[in-house]
């Protein structure tokens, strides 16, 4: 391999995977454990392939991060009461075969991205299903489609503060009341290569709707429950190869 070839590293946000091979579809016979653990070797391998990876890594959400902590309303309309039956045997199954790890106080989003900041040694390629994964600067796997998504500077500026305005109903981000896609089009056109200009916008509109002190108290309550952090202080991992691992 020419020196001037980066590695390629598959980069896994993980906590869909349990998910993905554990459930029973309607009509079929409900799997057994041995079987959702096949299928769950199985997907890794086949996304490894998929993205020409020399070695990959994945991340898991361990409990609550700290944006519950920021925002008391965080994640607060998801339902859980649709859970695989082997969830918690599956997550140690990633944990103990592939070196899946878990930091506290972070989400996986947090953690893969903050492993392609941090090593740019590598060629990572983000593996998962999420919109803000999909979202972010790069080439991106969506393994639920197995497509690659590629996001501009641009593009990604833009999902961000739209979703800003907007909010995000699913993850109890209420966002900008009354204003929506329309709204965050025609004050945003065309400035979405303008990081500086189009955040000074929404913040002036946070000013608008809430007043001085409390605009300000739900702008960084919202900026913190969506934006990603890709500063964590990672903890030593193992790359995994083909049939062998390799210690970093």
């Amino acid at each position: 391999m020419s020196s001037n070839i980066k590695p390629i590293v598959s980069v896994f946000d993980s906590d869909f995977i349990p998910f993905y091979v554990g459930f029973t579809k309607k009509g079929e016979e409900d799997k057994s454990l041995e079987q959702c653990i096949a299928n769950c070797d199985d997907f890794i391998s086949n996304i490894n392939r998929y993205n020409k990876a020399d070695y990959y890594v994945g991340y898991l959400t361990q409990s609550k991060c700290f944006r519950y902590d920021i925002n008391p309303s965080y994640k607060a309309n998801r339902k859980y009461d649709n859970m695989p039956k082997y969830l918690k045997e599956l997550k140690q199954h990633l944990r103990d075969k592939h070196n899946f790890i878990s930091q506290e106080g972070y989400e996986a989003d947090d953690l893969v991205i903050s492993f392609k900041a941090q090593n740019n040694q590598y060629k990572s390629i983000l593996v998962s299903p999420d919109k803000d994964i999909l979202n972010l600067v790069g080439k991106h796997l969506n393994p639920r489609k197995m497509e690659f998504k590629r996001t501009s500077e641009s593009e990604a500026t833009e999902f961000f503060w739209k979703s800003m305005i907007k909010g995000d109903t699913i993850d109890g981000i209420a966002g900008l009341k009354g204003k929506g896609e329309v709204f965050a089009e025609k004050l945003l056109a065309n400035l979405y290569d303008d990081y500086e200009s189009v955040r000074n916008l929404v913040f002036e509109e946070y000013l608008n709707q809430h007043g001085e002190y409390e605009g300000i108290k739900e702008f960084t309550k919202n900026y913190l429950s969506l934006k990603l952090v890709e500063t964590v202080p990672l903890e030593t991992i193992k790359l995994n190869e083909i049939d062998k691992i390799v210690c970093e």
